[in-house]
């Protein structure tokens, strides 16, 4: 009796907490993300894009001869911090249809403030500078 009783209370235990932990992760923020990307001086691109709370999201801006650019982004709610954001990033180029990564910056930004990043000097040969505005949007469950 005592260990069907042991059983009974490990799997109702084992089933409530499987059930929060399904809570807390299905509930996400989506972020619009508004994002200027300037190389050596000359804009590249400007992009917007809705971004979910720990799934990368890619936006690439190609043109007929092979060239571009391209950004992946994941944004991360902070504990606590209910207006900030931080986002880790992949910015790179496209030379004859190939990627080629620039950088892998990460920022912390406060809600609808623009922010930005420059890697490089700012007008040496070799820079860029991106700028990110994030807006979190309605709360999506899974």
């Amino acid at each position: 009796m005592f260990k069907a009783t042991l059983l009974v209370s490990v799997l109702f235990l084992s089933s409530a907490y499987a059930t929060v932990a399904a809570t807390a992760a299905t509930s996400r923020s989506t972020y619009k993300l508004n994002m200027d990307l300037t190389l050596n001086g000359k804009h590249l691109a400007s992009q917007g894009l809705l971004a979910n709370e720990g799934e990368k999201s890619e936006v690439q801006q190609k043109y007929a001869n092979g060239t571009g650019s391209y950004i992946v982004v994941t944004p991360e709610t902070i504990e606590g911090e209910n207006k900030h954001v931080h986002m880790k990033f992949v910015v790179g180029v496209l030379v004859k249809g190939q990627r080629h990564i620039l950088s892998t910056p990460e920022m912390i930004a406060t809600e609808g403030q623009p922010s930005t990043i420059t890697v490089g000097d700012d007008d040496g040969p070799e820079s860029y500078t991106l700028t990110v505005t994030a807006s979190r949007q309605v709360s999506i469950k899974k």
